[in-house]
This record gives structure tokens, sequence and C-alpha cells, in this order.
């Protein structure tokens, strides 16, 4: 699930009995997801590319499918959106390998790391990490996989179950374009951002973070 524009968007519906649909809400309501008159909610079916593993959202979204990539630009009525095919025959394998900032989609294809940004797909493991990373992972446990963005240090982290049955780390520098492999017991990567708080709560010293769906309380 995700945003594009003002409307959420989510996909593979039914606990997998629609693997190849994108659904979305209406205009700025997420509690609005039947088509109507007064209603921009709709549904979209992707026929070609196997299975939706995954969604990126922004301005435009991203739909990967396990063997091409479909941008999804709002359009406005009566289509709303606009599907176009920017990858054919390569896609992405694996949903817990996406990981996003700004514009640019970071992701594990059938044969590597790749990015997008919404127009072109690059090769960013292309005879610098994809053969280490096929023969070093546990193909059988890409599900167990995950990623997420340093937008400090311009990096991206992949997690992921290593044939030895322990754990790696592959670390992409988007901006050096330079890879670094890292030794973990970390069986996950993830994203924490602070919420905001009062300066009663700064000047007692308790910090608020929010993790996912957690939010942790540190005095």
């Amino acid at each position: 699930m995700t945003v594009v524009r003002d409307f959420v968007v989510t996909a593979n519906i039914d606990a997998g009995t629609y693997t190849n649909k994108v659904q979305w809400s209406d205009l700025n309501n997420e509690e609005v997801w039947t088509t109507g008159a007064t209603s921009q909610a709709d549904s979209q079916i992707i026929p070609d590319g196997g299975n939706i593993t995954g969604l990126t959202g922004g301005e435009i979204g991203l739909i990967f499918l396990e063997k091409s990539i479909v941008r999804m630009t709002y359009a406005g009525s009566p289509l709303f959106f606009q599907f176009d095919t920017i990858s054919r025959g390569l896609g992405c394998i694996e949903g817990n390998s996406i990981a996003q900032y700004g514009a640019t989609s970071f992701f594990l294809s059938d044969d590597g790391f790749y990015s997008c940004d919404g127009n072109i797909v690059t090769g960013i493991g292309t005879e610098k990490v994809d053969r280490y990373f096929f023969n070093d992972a546990d193909i059988t446990d890409l599900d167990s996989m995950s990623a997420s963005v340093d937008p400090i240090k311009k990096l991206v982290v992949w997690n992921y179950k290593n044939v030895d049955g322990g754990r790696s780390i592959l670390v992409y520098n988007w901006q050096l374009s330079k890879w670094s492999r890292v030794t973990t017991t970390a069986t996950g990567v993830g994203s924490i951002t602070t919420t905001g708080y009062t300066l009663e709560a700064l000047e007692s010293g308790i910090r608020i973070y929010r993790f996912r769906n957690y939010t942790c309380i540190i005095r």
C-alpha cells in the first residue's frame, strides 16, 4: 500500500485473489473505495508482467510486477489514472527488496539490483554485486529480505538470509555508485523517524519515536 498524489493505492487484492489488480481510494478519502458518480475511486488490471510484487508512491506511482514495471500517473476524469509500461521483461521478484528515496525506487530483479526514477530503469549492481548476491543469498527465503534507506548518508541497505543460514547486508551508496558488505546478526532493517513533541517533553528528557505501527517513549 502506498500514497500516489492524494489517493491511497493498494494492489494484489483480496489475499492474492487478484494478483495483478491495482485499486485506489477516492480523492483525499481513504475510507471510500467504491466507484461512483461522485467518487474517483477505481481499479485497474495490469494484463502483462505477472503478479504485482510492490508499489511506490509520490507524485507518480510505480507498480512493480514480476516481469514489468508500470508507471501510474494521475490524469483526471474520466479515467483518473494513466498506466504506462516503462519496463518489459524486467521487474521485481521480491517486494521486500523495494526501498524508495524521493522519486527513485531501488529493487531486486531476477538478475540483480536496479533503480528506477519513474522513467528509466538503471542497473546498479551489474558487474559489481549481482553475481555475489545470487551466490550468497538463500534464494528459497527471499521473502525474509528487508530494505531501507539512510537519506543522510545516501545509502540503501538490504538485509537477507545467506546460504550459510546467517544474515548478510549489502549497502549501496547512490551518490558515489559504490557498494559495500556488512557482517551482521540483525534479522532485518527498517526506517525510524521522530514525531513532534512539546517543549515540556524536550526539557524532561523524553524522546518519542515511531517505528512502523509502534510508538516508543525513551526517557
